[in-house]
């Protein structure tokens, strides 16, 4: 366990790697919003 905080540590610290979690995150709420709104059209 130690191993993987170091890695998320180092990984936040860093340009590259906040960017990329950045959008990850901001493509994973965009797919739930998306399929909220869709789960709402259907109804």
């Amino acid at each position: 366990m130690g191993n993987v905080e170091n890695r998320a540590t180092a990984r936040r610290s860093g340009d590259a790697g906040g960017t990329t979690a950045t959008v990850v995150f901001i493509a994973l709420i965009a797919v739930a919003v998306a399929l909220l709104g869709y789960m709402v059209a259907i109804q």
